[in-house]
Parts: C-alpha cells; structure tokens; sequence
C-alpha cells in the first residue's frame, strides 16, 4: 500500500516540478514525504537499500506524471497563457499559509525575516528586469556549449526544485531553456535530454546537502528566505501570465481561485494526515530528517 501511494506522491510531485512557479518541494512538504526524501539522498551510502524503497516508487510517480502532462502544461501555457498562469498563482498563494507554519514551529526572532525581504526584492528585480519568456523558443539541435549550458541550467533547477517553495520551471523559465526541455521530452530527444538528466542527478545530490545544512543551522530564516521566494515568483508569472481585460479574465479569476483551494486543501492538517498514516518512514533518518518529521 506505502509503495502505491509514494508512486502517486511521486506522480504529484512530478506535475508540480512542469509547472513554471510551482515547486514540486512544497508538494513534498505537504505529502509529508519531504523529511523522507532528503533522509534517502543524503544518507545513501549509508543506507542504499532503504534508501531504494522509498526513491524507486517516487522516482518512478514522478515519471509518470512528467511524461502524461509534459504535453498538456505546453498546450495550456500557449493557448491560454493568462488563465493558465493565474491557475499557477492560485496553487502559490495557496501554499504560503504551509510556509508560514513550517517557519513559526520556531520561536520567532526578528532576525529571522531578514531573509524573506532579500528573496523578496530579488524576484522582484528578476521579474522586472528579465527578458519574457518566448514560449516558441525551442531547440532541438544539441550543440557543445549547448550541453554545458543545458546541464548548468538543469543542475541549478534540480537542487532548487527539492527546496521547498522554489520552481526548478521557473528557474528554468529565466534561463530561457523551459521550452526547450519541455518539447524534447513531449518529443523523446534523447540527445537534448542526456545533459538534463546529467544536471538535474548533480543539483538534486548537491541540493540535499545544502538543504540538509540551512535547515539544521537556520532553519526559521531558511523558511522565510523561501517564503520571500514564493510571495516574488507571482511577479514573474504575472509578467508571463500578459494580462489583458476580456472574457478570458473571467475565466483566469475563476481558476486562479482554484488553484487557492487546492493548495490550501492539499495543505491541511486533514489532507497531511491521509499520508502521514500509511507513510511512515521506510529508512532510518538522518538527524536532519528527524528534526523535520
């Protein structure tokens, strides 16, 4: 049963990782698989086997999920770009009450939110600043600085997309390679996908480092530098979103809203409760993951 329900954990968080703005790590959080996850990674050596039963059914959700709805998020992002991003908003601020909560398990300190208005004003600046992203900027031929780049784009997405209110799509997005790497998966580039796959195995073992170490040492004010992230990311899919006053403004509002009771559905205690029961963990935790269980 564990193993069935980590594959669609796995197949959420998938979907969450194709959406530009959304982080497939809040999902994480919300599964509560998150602590367990970053358990698996970082103490693999340690424990490779326990490690493999719980990574294999996520890994293999997470597949699933990427490959049925590759080609969906694509179509909705051209055809309906204003409706679509405000979906993505809604699952945004939807999610920032979970934040919120996860920073307050610790005694506040003023100190501690520093880093939120940081994050905060750099979104900003990247979203005021940053070229729009060109939804038919595709390529397919794989050049040798093309590889490089590819694998330093992934590499960079991947260790943020395992940090809990940061899109790897996004980042992604900035980069400009977002439609490259969604088309060559819809199109099975094996040849585009070999140096994604490179980058994205390289930030995901180097992220769980990283997350395993802001987390013990300051983990209110890594809370709030990603809350500072997640509030900034609305500034670029609003730029992305190219909102304009017609019929699809309806429409956008209305999936928008969506999007604001599914993420506050999926982070309820109730929701939480239906995972944490069956989803105990599988591995013995490092003492990071057991301070975040």
């Amino acid at each position: 049963m564990t193993f069935f329900k980590n594959i669609i954990c796995g197949m959420i968080i998938g979907i969450a990782n194709i959406i530009p703005g959304v982080s497939g790590g809040t999902f994480a959080v919300i599964l509560n698989v998150y602590d367990q996850l970053i358990g698996a990674i970082s103490g693999f050596r340690k424990n490779w086997k326990k490690s493999l039963a719980l990574l294999i059914p996520v890994a293999l959700g997470a597949g699933i999920g990427i490959l049925l709805f590759a080609n969906l998020i694509g179509i909705c992002l051209e055809k309906f770009p204003m409706v679509t991003n405000f979906f993505f908003i809604g699952l945004i601020v939807g999610s920032c009450p979970l934040i919120v909560r996860k920073a307050m398990e610790h005694k506040f300190q003023a100190p501690g939110i520093i880093p939120f208005f940081i994050t905060l004003l750099i979104m900003i600046l990247i979203a005021l600043f940053a070229p729009s992203s060109d939804t038919s900027a595709v390529t397919r031929a794989l050049t040798v600085p093309g590889f490089f780049m590819l694998m330093l784009y992934s590499a960079i997405a991947a260790a943020g997309m395992i940090i809990p209110g940061i899109s790897g799509s996004m980042l992604m997005m900035i980069f400009g390679c977002y439609m490259t790497v969604l088309t060559a998966i819809k199109e099975m580039n094996i040849l585009l996908l070999i140096p994604v796959a490179i980058g994205v195995l390289i930030g995901i073992l180097g992220g769980a480092k990283l997350i395993n170490l802001v987390l013990k040492k300051f983990p209110q004010m890594t809370y709030f530098a990603i809350l500072g992230l997640v509030i900034g990311s609305l500034a670029v899919l609003f730029k992305n979103a190219g909102m304009v006053f017609s019929l699809q403004t309806v429409f956008a509002v209305l999936f928008l809203i969506l999007g604001m009771v599914i993420a506050l559905i999926f982070g309820s205690e109730r929701f939480q409760n239906i995972f944490r029961k069956d989803n105990e963990p599988s591995l013995e935790k490092t003492d990071e993951s057991k301070r975040l269980a």
